[in-house]
Protein backbone atom coordinates (compact mmCIF):
# COMPACT_ATOMS: atom_id res chain seq x y z
CA UNK A 1 0.00 0.00 0.00
CA UNK A 2 1.12 3.23 -0.68
CA UNK A 3 2.02 5.57 2.00
CA UNK A 4 0.81 9.43 2.06
CA UNK A 5 4.22 10.23 2.98
CA UNK A 6 5.38 8.65 -0.33
CA UNK A 7 2.78 9.65 -2.58
CA UNK A 8 3.33 13.42 -0.86
CA UNK A 9 6.82 13.20 -2.08
CA UNK A 10 6.61 11.60 -5.45
CA UNK A 11 3.49 14.26 -6.09
CA UNK A 12 6.01 16.90 -5.51
CA UNK A 13 8.85 15.90 -7.68
CA UNK A 14 6.17 15.63 -10.57
CA UNK A 15 5.07 18.91 -9.80
CA UNK A 16 9.08 20.34 -9.80
CA UNK A 17 9.40 18.64 -13.29
CA UNK A 18 6.12 19.07 -14.63
CA UNK A 19 4.78 22.56 -13.28
CA UNK A 20 1.47 21.38 -15.26
CA UNK A 21 0.92 19.27 -12.14
CA UNK A 22 0.85 22.08 -9.43
CA UNK A 23 -2.49 21.98 -9.25
CA UNK A 24 -3.04 18.45 -8.28
CA UNK A 25 -0.42 18.85 -5.54
CA UNK A 26 -1.71 22.02 -4.29
CA UNK A 27 -5.73 21.27 -4.40
CA UNK A 28 -6.19 18.55 -1.75
CA UNK A 29 -9.71 17.14 -3.39
CA UNK A 30 -7.66 16.54 -6.81
CA UNK A 31 -4.79 14.72 -4.60
CA UNK A 32 -6.62 13.19 -2.66
CA UNK A 33 -8.58 11.43 -6.14
CA UNK A 34 -4.99 10.98 -7.20
CA UNK A 35 -4.08 9.29 -4.04
CA UNK A 36 -7.27 7.01 -4.21
CA UNK A 37 -6.24 5.27 -7.33
CA UNK A 38 -2.75 5.23 -7.10
CA UNK A 39 -2.94 3.65 -3.03
CA UNK A 40 -3.19 -0.01 -4.17
CA UNK A 41 0.83 0.22 -5.62
CA UNK A 42 3.94 -0.32 -2.76
CA UNK A 43 6.32 2.85 -2.26
CA UNK A 44 8.75 1.84 -3.99
CA UNK A 45 6.89 0.72 -7.06
CA UNK A 46 5.36 4.37 -7.33
CA UNK A 47 9.24 6.13 -6.38
CA UNK A 48 10.54 3.48 -9.41
CA UNK A 49 7.47 4.79 -11.87
CA UNK A 50 8.06 8.52 -10.61
CA UNK A 51 11.89 8.07 -11.72
CA UNK A 52 11.14 6.77 -14.88
CA UNK A 53 8.77 9.53 -15.90
CA UNK A 54 10.68 12.17 -15.17
CA UNK A 55 13.45 10.61 -16.85
CA UNK A 56 11.09 9.88 -19.94
CA UNK A 57 8.20 11.19 -20.45
CA UNK A 58 7.79 15.12 -22.21
CA UNK A 59 4.16 16.00 -20.90
CA UNK A 60 2.60 15.40 -17.18
CA UNK A 61 1.45 12.12 -16.40
CA UNK A 62 -1.70 10.86 -15.89
CA UNK A 63 -2.43 8.27 -13.31
CA UNK A 64 -2.97 5.28 -15.52
CA UNK A 65 0.31 6.59 -17.05
CA UNK A 66 1.60 6.01 -13.42
CA UNK A 67 0.31 2.84 -13.27
CA UNK A 68 2.28 2.12 -16.69
CA UNK A 69 5.19 3.42 -15.49
CA UNK A 70 5.97 1.09 -12.69
CA UNK A 71 5.02 -2.12 -15.38
CA UNK A 72 7.44 -0.66 -17.84
CA UNK A 73 10.54 0.61 -15.64
CA UNK A 74 10.57 -3.03 -14.18
CA UNK A 75 12.75 -5.55 -16.38
CA UNK A 76 11.08 -8.19 -17.78
CA UNK A 77 11.81 -11.44 -19.85
CA UNK A 78 10.83 -10.75 -23.24
CA UNK A 79 8.56 -13.52 -25.22
CA UNK A 80 11.52 -14.21 -27.10
CA UNK A 81 13.77 -14.96 -24.74
CA UNK A 82 11.32 -17.27 -23.03
CA UNK A 83 11.55 -19.51 -26.05
CA UNK A 84 15.13 -19.60 -26.29
CA UNK A 85 15.11 -20.77 -22.45
CA UNK A 86 12.61 -23.11 -23.51
CA UNK A 87 14.64 -24.40 -26.62
CA UNK A 88 17.86 -24.06 -24.98
CA UNK A 89 16.85 -26.77 -22.06
CA UNK A 90 15.10 -29.24 -25.52
CA UNK A 91 18.42 -29.33 -26.22
CA UNK A 92 20.79 -29.84 -22.78
CA UNK A 93 20.46 -33.41 -21.43
CA UNK A 94 17.82 -32.25 -18.76
CA UNK A 95 15.63 -31.90 -22.23
CA UNK A 96 15.03 -35.24 -22.66
CA UNK A 97 13.57 -35.61 -18.89
CA UNK A 98 11.19 -33.24 -18.88
CA UNK A 99 10.44 -30.03 -19.25
CA UNK A 100 12.32 -26.63 -17.79
CA UNK A 101 11.23 -25.47 -14.33
CA UNK A 102 10.11 -21.82 -15.64
CA UNK A 103 9.80 -18.67 -12.93
CA UNK A 104 7.97 -16.67 -15.09
CA UNK A 105 4.29 -18.17 -15.18
CA UNK A 106 3.82 -16.66 -19.09
CA UNK A 107 6.15 -18.95 -20.14
CA UNK A 108 4.82 -21.59 -18.45
CA UNK A 109 1.81 -21.34 -19.66
CA UNK A 110 2.73 -21.36 -22.98
CA UNK A 111 4.61 -24.44 -23.22
CA UNK A 112 2.00 -25.75 -21.56
CA UNK A 113 -0.89 -24.97 -23.76
CA UNK A 114 1.86 -26.32 -27.18
CA UNK A 115 2.38 -29.23 -24.94
CA UNK A 116 6.21 -30.69 -23.95
CA UNK A 117 5.74 -33.23 -26.09
CA UNK A 118 5.22 -31.63 -29.27
CA UNK A 119 8.40 -29.54 -28.84
CA UNK A 120 10.50 -33.31 -28.23
CA UNK A 121 9.11 -34.56 -31.59
CA UNK A 122 9.16 -31.56 -33.68
CA UNK A 123 10.63 -31.46 -36.49
CA UNK A 124 12.58 -28.63 -38.40
CA UNK A 125 9.38 -27.69 -40.34
CA UNK A 126 7.48 -27.13 -37.69
CA UNK A 127 9.91 -25.27 -35.68
CA UNK A 128 8.96 -21.90 -36.86
CA UNK A 129 4.86 -22.92 -36.27
CA UNK A 130 5.54 -23.75 -32.58
CA UNK A 131 7.68 -21.16 -31.71
CA UNK A 132 5.14 -18.00 -33.63
CA UNK A 133 2.20 -20.25 -31.12
CA UNK A 134 4.54 -19.98 -28.20
CA UNK A 135 5.31 -16.27 -28.78
CA UNK A 136 1.34 -15.20 -29.56
CA UNK A 137 0.58 -17.50 -26.47
CA UNK A 138 2.82 -16.02 -24.26
CA UNK A 139 2.16 -12.27 -25.74
CA UNK A 140 -1.57 -12.95 -24.94
CA UNK A 141 -0.69 -13.71 -21.47
CA UNK A 142 1.62 -10.66 -21.13
CA UNK A 143 -1.25 -8.32 -22.16
CA UNK A 144 -3.39 -10.06 -19.61
CA UNK A 145 -1.63 -9.79 -16.79
CA UNK A 146 -0.17 -5.87 -17.97
CA UNK A 147 -3.81 -4.83 -18.01
CA UNK A 148 -4.05 -6.70 -14.81
CA UNK A 149 -1.56 -4.64 -12.93
CA UNK A 150 -2.22 -1.63 -14.70
CA UNK A 151 -6.30 -2.22 -12.70
CA UNK A 152 -4.66 -3.37 -9.39
CA UNK A 153 -6.92 -6.30 -9.95
CA UNK A 154 -5.10 -9.97 -9.53
CA UNK A 155 -7.40 -11.05 -11.63
CA UNK A 156 -9.66 -9.72 -14.31
CA UNK A 157 -12.85 -11.74 -13.55
CA UNK A 158 -14.18 -9.09 -11.08
CA UNK A 159 -13.34 -6.22 -13.02
CA UNK A 160 -17.13 -4.69 -13.17
CA UNK A 161 -17.13 -4.76 -9.21
CA UNK A 162 -13.93 -3.10 -9.07
CA UNK A 163 -15.06 -0.53 -11.53
CA UNK A 164 -18.31 -0.24 -9.82
CA UNK A 165 -16.95 0.28 -6.00
CA UNK A 166 -14.16 2.62 -7.70
CA UNK A 167 -17.31 4.67 -9.68
CA UNK A 168 -18.99 4.43 -5.90
CA UNK A 169 -15.54 5.71 -4.12
CA UNK A 170 -15.53 8.89 -6.66
CA UNK A 171 -18.90 9.72 -5.86
CA UNK A 172 -18.55 9.49 -2.57
CA UNK A 173 -15.39 11.77 -2.79
CA UNK A 174 -17.10 14.66 -4.47
CA UNK A 175 -18.03 17.86 -3.27
CA UNK A 176 -21.87 18.08 -2.00
CA UNK A 177 -22.05 20.75 -4.95
CA UNK A 178 -21.03 19.10 -7.74
CA UNK A 179 -23.40 15.91 -6.19
CA UNK A 180 -26.69 17.96 -6.65
CA UNK A 181 -25.71 19.71 -10.14
CA UNK A 182 -24.21 16.57 -11.43
CA UNK A 183 -20.71 18.41 -12.68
Amino acid sequence: MLSKKAFSAGMYILAKFFPEMRNIVEDPETSKLWFKMLRDMADDDFERAVEYIVKSFRYPPKVADIRSAVIDSQPRETAEEAWNRVIKHLHSAEGYWGPPKLDDWKAREALKAIGWESLQMMTVDQKPILRAQFLKIYKAYEERDRKAQILGMPELQPQAKRVHELIKDLANALPDSEKKTGE
